[in-house]
């Protein structure tokens, strides 16, 4: 993958980070066997009830732990507030006669998930910084003044990933350069064919082809070098650079 495990992961010193993350979306914990980030504190979660009252738990402590606190992934936990939804609301029937019918099942997941939210934020509010990790698929784009086009969005639901970008300072698309050529070593056409993709950035502006957004006067895009572990300090630095 592109790195945002490991990058979340190196934002702080280990002791300071807690990676929170489902039963069934561990790629942390592989990495971590593989050397390739640091041993945090890790909370692996199988419940939606489970995580709202971990989270109410560090609220409601003299004192913070955490100066970061990663989410891995945000689909992940979707999941589990729809099985929630779903078996409280639609007697566990994720069809389209029950959780899927008129999109009822997303909508009703919206107020639980608004909740999360206002949790993060009282845990923002205490000094942690929180890191909501995502996946990306690609979607098409309704143009009211052109074609349509393909764009990279949030996997999770619409209604999810609206409220989740409004709510953030910053939305981050880690993205690699593409590079691609049509001629062969003779100078010919051919087929194009990708020739680059080993330079490894943040963006951070928005674009027709990805959301992205930022409150921290970051430069609209950020190299980041390939050794990913310096990422965050990499884009902490730019936001300093430009607030000089």
């Amino acid at each position: 993958g592109w790195g945002k495990t490991t990058l979340a992961a190196h934002a702080a010193d280990p002791d300071e980070t807690v990676i929170v993350m489902t039963h069934d979306e561990v790629g942390f914990l592989t990495l971590l066997d593989n050397g390739l980030v640091p041993d945090c504190d890790q909370a692996v979660i199988k419940t939606w009830i489970q995580l709202t009252a971990l989270l109410e738990s560090w609220i409601d402590a003299p004192e913070i732990k955490y100066r970061v606190i990663v989410f891995d992934t945000m689909c992940a936990f979707e999941r589990l507030l729809q099985k929630k939804v779903c078996d409280e609301n639609f007697g566990g029937d994720m069809s389209s006669k029950g959780f899927g019918a008129w999109r009822n099942g997303p909508k009703d997941c919206l107020n639980g998930w608004v909740s999360f939210l206002k949790l993060l934020e009282d845990l923002n509010r205490r000094g942690a910084t929180i890191m909501l990790l995502e996946q990306i698929s690609m979607k098409q784009a309704k143009n009211p003044v052109g074609d349509d086009y393909l764009k990279f969005v949030l996997r999770s639901d619409d209604l999810i990933a609206n409220v989740t970008k409004d709510w953030c300072s910053m939305v981050l698309f880690g993205r690699w350069v593409t590079i691609t050529d049509n001629k062969d070593s003779e100078g010919k056409k051919t087929g194009t064919k990708g020739i680059g993709g080993t330079e490894r950035i943040v963006v951070t502006s928005n674009h027709d082809a990805w959301t992205a957004k930022n409150q921290w006067g970051l430069p609209s895009a950020i190299d980041i070098s390939e050794d990913i572990t310096n990422g965050w300090e990499t884009i902490l630095s730019s936001r300093k650079g430009r607030q000089t």
